[in-house]
């Protein structure tokens, strides 16, 4: 994975799984980025992470407005709309180092067509 490569501290997990929450409270995260391809999911995870996380930003792909606006809702700071540059819109958002670590789960999800993880 090139983000750990890179010594970004990355963490991929099942996120119906709740002792994931407790993994992603040991590591201290700094912002949660979610790029899944599944809005339920998206809406869903949004959710749990501000209940668990209330001032750390939750960044999240958004399909359209209507979208946008339930992940706003759930507890995302930003929703980002679907195209081929969220990475670049998500390091806009948060610092560059985040920019790196998008693209790194993008291509994790490119390859492997995985939509139940998150990065962190």
């Amino acid at each position: 994975m090139a983000a750990r490569r890179e010594g970004y501290d990355t963490l991929f997990g099942d996120v119906a799984r709740p002792e994931l929450l407790e993994r992603l409270r040991e590591r201290d995260p700094s912002a949660f980025i979610l790029t899944m391809d599944n809005p339920v999911l998206v809406k869903r995870l949004a959710g749990r992470l501000r209940e668990s996380f209330p001032s750390l930003p939750i960044v999240a792909r958004a399909r359209d407005t209507a979208h946008a606006a339930e992940l706003y809702k759930a507890g995302a700071s930003d929703a980002v709309p679907e195209t081929p540059r969220l990475g670049a819109r998500a390091g806009d958002v948060l610092e560059a180092e985040a920019a790196q670590l998008v693209d790194a789960v993008e291509a994790r999800l490119d390859r492997t067509g995985d939509d139940k993880h998150a990065a962190v």
